[in-house]
């Protein structure tokens, strides 16, 4: 009589309309314990490559060298286009926004100046 007081228990089946599988939301957090070691085996194995073949050292070094070239190129690529795009966008925003401030034009006025090139047109 003192439980039914209290009100049902709250994991009772009859409240819980879609229970969720335990089992299966743990297995999809986990992640395997292989795919753990894999990044450091990875770079363990370059490391070791690269201090026993010297060629391959100098190859890595020319492709990390070129790599930070190239990003140094973008990176100043970005710099110098910024200032442009800036601009190009205040300009054209203050275009649209002086557009849209001068009125609506008579709807008259409008007919009349589209009826001469629809009546060309239809010869």
């Amino acid at each position: 009589m003192l439980a039914d007081a209290r009100g049902p228990p709250l994991r009772d089946p009859r409240l819980v309309t879609n229970p969720p599988n335990t089992r299966k939301v743990v297995e999809a957090m986990r992640s395997p314990y292989g795919s753990e070691w894999i990044p450091g085996l990875v770079l363990l194995g370059t490391v070791l490559v690269l201090l026993i073949v010297p060629p391959f050292a100098l190859i890595a070094l020319v492709v990390v060298a070129l790599g930070a070239v190239a990003a140094l190129v973008a990176l100043a690529g970005a710099i110098l286009a910024t200032p442009y795009l800036l601009a190009r966008t205040v300009r054209r925003r203050l275009a649209e926004r002086h557009v849209s401030t001068e009125g609506p034009v008579p709807i008259a006025t409008t007919i009349a100046l589209a009826a001469p090139t629809t009546a060309r047109s239809s010869q």
